[in-house]
Order: C-alpha cells, then sequence, then structure tokens
C-alpha cells in the first residue's frame, strides 16, 4: 500500500511537471532601451531616412538625413521637453501640437506602451518577435530581433506609417 501512496504522488507530480511545462513558453527578451539607428520611413506616400540616437525612453535625437530638403533637422525629446532645430533655428515644443499620425507621436508611445503593457500581443515568428497592439486609436506591429533584443521594424498600417532601423546598435546609456 505504501508503494501505491509513492507511485501516486509521483504521477501527479509528473503530470503537474508536463502541465506547467505546457504552459509556459519562452519569452522575449527586454528590450533594449538604448540605441542608434539609421531609419527608413514612410508616412503614406512621404518618405524620408533619418538616423536615431535613442538613449532611454525620455531622451531621443532624430536627425533627417533625406531628403536633402530638410537633411539636419532635428526633433529632441528630453524629460523637459520637444525641440526641433535646423541651422540657426530652434524652437520647443509640445507633442500635444502634433496630429496622432505624426511619426513621433505613433513611435514614442508605442515604444514605450510595449514595454510596460500587458495587453500587447507577443507571437514568435522565426527569430523574431512580434508585438501587436494600439495606440493613438491605430494598430501596430512592432518586430523585435530575439538574439540581439533590438525593434528592426515598426508599422502602423492605418497612418500608413513603416519605419524600418538599420545598421542599428545598442548604445551605452549616460544617464
Amino acid at each position: 500500500m505504501n508503494k501505491k501512496i509513492w507511485t501516486a504522488l509521483f504521477v501527479l507530480l509528473f503530470v503537474f511537471g508536463l502541465s506547467a511545462c505546457g504552459k509556459e513558453s519562452p519569452k522575449p527578451p527586454e528590450i533594449a532601451q538604448s540605441y542608434e539607428s539609421d531609419v527608413k520611413i514612410t508616412l503614406k506616400d512621404i518618405k524620408m531616412e533619418c538616423h536615431i540616437v535613442h538613449k532611454d525612453y525620455d531622451n531621443q535625437e532624430i536627425t533627417i538625413t533625406s531628403p536633402k530638403e530638410l537633411s539636419n533637422f532635428k526633433i529632441i525629446k528630453s524629460v523637459q521637453e520637444y525641440s526641433m532645430q535646423y541651422k540657426d533655428m530652434n524652437i520647443k515644443m509640445d507633442l500635444s501640437s502634433f496630429p496622432n499620425s505624426s511619426f513621433i507621436s505613433l513611435i514614442s508611445p508605442s515604444y514605450v506602451r510595449l514595454v510596460q503593457s500587458d495587453s500587447v500581443k507577443i507571437k514568435r515568428e522565426g527569430k523574431y518577435w512580434i508585438y501587436e497592439g494600439k495606440i493613438n486609436s491605430e494598430n501596430y506591429i512592432i518586430k523585435q530581433n530575439d538574439k540581439t533584443a533590438l525593434v528592426e521594424k515598426i508599422e502602423v498600417p492605418g497612418a500608413g506609417l513603416k519605419a524600418e532601423f538599420l545598421n542599428i546598435k545598442k548604445i551605452a546609456n549616460e544617464g
């Protein structure tokens, strides 16, 4: 009888162990907060290229590299404010003045919300993690490389936005 009890307990532990293993799924790596990247952006029929230095969620610098008419135009986000710089011009601005479909309005909050939200749908496709969610009444899709933890693509289909991150690398956060 003692042997039957131990066998039953062992079988129960084995079954619970298997069911626990079945419920666990691999989790994506924590998304890198600090990176530098070239970005190709399409917003409906507008195409541009820029360079982003993303030190953390509150400190970002975007420098437009193409089209040439906007080359060296900068958007800088710090904890305190947003500003635009071009040649000798420096304008401080409030993010709420941008339309909900603007590049900076869509990219910055979705990235923050991606990391902080439990309502984002996450799935694995090959070497990428795909995140799907909603921000500013628009659906978004974010593609993260599993090995580097870096985001390589952001799409907001309803706004016609696609951003591809190229030559992306992690940087040390000075803050």
